[in-house]
């Protein structure tokens, strides 16, 4: 009877013991699996802060004064780290700005532009006086405008802001230019809101220029194709520079007929500068875009935009 006992109690503690080692095991598993989860977001974060300061020091190489776009120092990648920068610089007056020509009255311009992308003239001509009554300070409502009866019977009563664009995302809202959104998936490529107004003739898009100055695409794409050079990229040494406006119009072999509002929609240089700045670490990168005016004292910051990526 007392062998059978301490037999059980012997048992008993050889049971208990496998429990305490199995729970001390559990334990330590679940402690050191949390410690990892603790070190792996460590090193995410100091990745993520890394690509964040990468993509400020490329955006303050770019904004430089000094600084061209094919300087080398717009790339950066050490062979011996896992990190980058690069800087993409552009005109924003290379884009057509949407508030400066609802300002000049040019009509024909938007309708040309919107007609290109629809196909329908009606339409197109709808859109173009929507575009106008969004912006104009009174209650008039244009001939195929909408104002505040419209957008009120359509659930909007705040609508239309009645002043010029803060923003692209705004001119989502005007109404009809749902079928943009549509049918032009990159249509924010063409416009912006922060540029001086008339359009950069040597930095603009064939595209643009096509409309712009009333010519056929293809003349633009031929004048695009000999201002950017023997390399074509726009911003480099051998760059065919125009130094009077007629003379480039000419180039662009625009039509004429409407030669006073060709002239008056473009610039031979801009001042307004879009810097992309990308930073990388690791998986981890961070995107800057930003809007610079270049002025004779300093710059003028009038577009940031960030954007936080992972490649997993």
């Amino acid at each position: 009877m007392v062998k059978r006992t301490y037999e059980h109690r012997r048992g008993f503690a050889l049971v208990a013991v496998i429990w305490v080692v199995g729970f001390l095991t559990m334990v330590l598993t679940v402690t050191l699996l949390f410690v990892n989860k603790e070190a792996e977001s460590v090193i995410e974060s100091e990745h993520s802060f890394r690509a964040w300061q990468l993509a400020h020091s490329g955006l303050s190489l770019g904004a430089h004064v000094d600084v061209k776009r094919d300087d080398n120092v717009l790339n950066h990648r050490p062979d011996d780290l896992d990190e980058e920068y690069s800087v993409r610089i552009s005109s924003e007056d290379a884009r057509i700005n949407l508030n400066h020509v609802i300002a000049s009255d040019d009509k024909a311009f938007l309708r040309n532009l919107f007609n290109l992308w629809l196909e329908d003239n009606g339409v197109a001509n709808e859109l173009t006086d929507a575009m106008v009554d969004w912006v104009d300070a009174d209650d008039l409502l244009s001939l195929n405008g909408a104002e505040n009866d419209w957008y009120r019977n359509n659930g909007f009563e705040n609508r239309p802001f009645n002043r010029q664009f803060f923003s692209l995302d705004e001119v989502r809202l005007v109404k009809g230019f749902n079928l943009i959104t549509e049918r032009v998936p990159n249509w924010r490529d063409w416009f912006t809101v922060h540029s001086r107004g008339a359009i950069d003739i040597h930095e603009a898009e064939p595209n643009v220029l096509s409309v712009a100055a009333e010519t056929e695409l293809s003349n633009a794409e031929i004048f695009s194709t000999n201002v950017r050079g023997e390399d074509g990229i726009i911003g480099t040494s051998d760059d065919r520079k125009y130094d009077d406006l007629d003379d480039a119009l000419a180039a662009l072999k625009s039509s004429g007929l409407n030669e006073d509002a060709v002239i008056s929609r473009f610039v031979l240089r801009g001042d307004t500068a879009r810097i992309e700045s990308t930073g990388r670490s690791g998986v981890y990168s961070t995107k800057i875009s930003a809007v610079i005016r270049r002025l004779s004292r300093g710059s003028r910051l009038l577009l940031y935009e960030e954007t936080n990526l992972t490649s997993e």
